[in-house]
This record gives structure tokens, sequence and C-alpha cells, in this order.
């Protein structure tokens, strides 16, 4: 496998809550790993702290040479699973992106766009939450980098969108190659994208363990266990 995304020792408070504690982890490119977790559980903050958009108090980060939170955003590419959309139709954001991203592939993103049947007669704004959601995937996955990282990609998807979203993301893995880690409550239809399985429970990572080994170990689906704390 290639570089891998280092998360070490990091952890991240707000005021006296803390969000992410003594964190380590590694995500190699190539590997598809799902972030399980309660709400508040520090999911999102992980993975902003991964995206170089929030800086921990303490322990640091690293891609290969990207190791400052400015190199970092040009080395993932990151989906947040909600936040404000250009206000225009998804040709003219493309359009608009073409011009502010390098390495932007227009060409990619129309096929995205098409695929994933986001509207192209209507601004972003005015968007179902499963419509946005499908254009913020088609966003992330049309720009470069080298790792991938989504915030619930499959809230508000019906369930023949998150099969497509499933598929989109098998091909683009098999093309590119990169790290990808997945937050998500929604694992039904897609939880065998994922070969690697992290939990965190109140800002602590409690379980690394490859999907099928914690499936055999446990019994149970990664769709059940995503309801609970794995089993010890």
């Amino acid at each position: 496998m290639g570089e891998a995304i280092e998360v070490t020792g990091v952890s991240v408070r707000y005021g006296r809550v803390t969000a992410l504690e003594d964190v380590h982890l590694s995500v190699a490119e190539g590997q598809t790993v799902v972030l399980l977790g309660r709400n508040g559980a520090g999911k999102s903050t992980l993975l902003r702290v991964m995206a170089g958009l929030l800086r921990p108090q303490l322990g640091s980060v690293a891609f290969g040479e990207a190791r400052t939170p400015a190199a970092l955003r040009r080395a993932v590419s990151y989906c947040p699973d909600h936040g404000a959309l250009y206000p225009c139709a998804a040709p003219e954001i493309g359009r608009l992106l073409a011009t502010a991203w390098p390495g932007w592939d227009g060409r990619r993103f129309a096929g995205l766009c098409a695929e994933l049947d986001v509207p192209e007669d209507r601004p972003a704004t005015a968007l179902s939450k499963g419509e946005a959601a499908r254009l913020r995937l088609a966003l992330t996955l049309s720009r470069p980098g080298r790792a991938v990282l989504l915030d619930e990609p499959f809230a508000g998807i019906d369930p023949a969108s998150r099969t497509a979203v499933a598929r989109i993301l098998t091909g683009h893995i098999a093309d590119a190659a990169p790290a990808v880690v997945v937050a998500t409550h929604e694992l039904r239809d897609v939880e065998g994208l994922f070969d690697r399985v992290l939990l965190l429970s109140d800002g602590r990572l409690r379980c690394d363990e490859d999907a099928d080994a914690l499936r055999a170990r446990t019994g149970a689906s990664l769709d059940d266990l995503v309801k609970g704390d794995v089993p010890a």
C-alpha cells in the first residue's frame, strides 16, 4: 500500500467538553474504512482534523509530506454532512470550481451528477436533503485528493441511491486507490464496501479491526453493530 494518513495522539476540546482524547490511527491508500459511533462520539471532529480543517490542541496529522492544515486540505477530499452550497445549479457550480480548484475534473463531475440523479435545473440551495447529499458527493469525488473523507454521505438518501453511491465509491477506489474513511449510521445495503472498522466512543478509539474479523468475532453484521457498542 502507499502513503497513509497518520493520526498521532490527537486530542480536541471545546471548552470543558472533550471531543477527542489521545486518538492514534493510520489509514493507508487503498483502504476503505467505516467510522462508527453514536452521535457526539467525535466522528465529525476526527474527520475535520484529518481534513486539515480543525487544528487539535494536542497531537498531529500527516499524509505523506502533507503535514500542515493547508497541505492536508490539498491532499484530502472532504465531504461534510451539511453546510452551505452555491446558490446556483450543479452545472454552474462545476464551471465555477473549474477556475478555483486545480485539477478539477469537470467531465467526471457532470457524469457523477447524471449517475446520482442530481437536478440540473434548480439551485443547490433548493435541493432536498438527499439531492444535496448526492451533489456534495459528486463535488468531493471530482476534485483531486489521495484520501476521501465522507461524513454521513448516506443520510437522507433512499436505498436505491445508497446502492448507487456504494457502486460509485467502489469504482473510485478501484480507479484511484485512495484512502477512504466514511462516518455513517446508514450501513444497510452498503456495509460490504468496507474492509476495516473504527469505533469511537466518548472521543476515544475503542475498536480498530478488520471488518470480516469483527463480524466473525461478534456474530453480527456491521449494520447490527452500529446500533450499539461492539461487544468485547
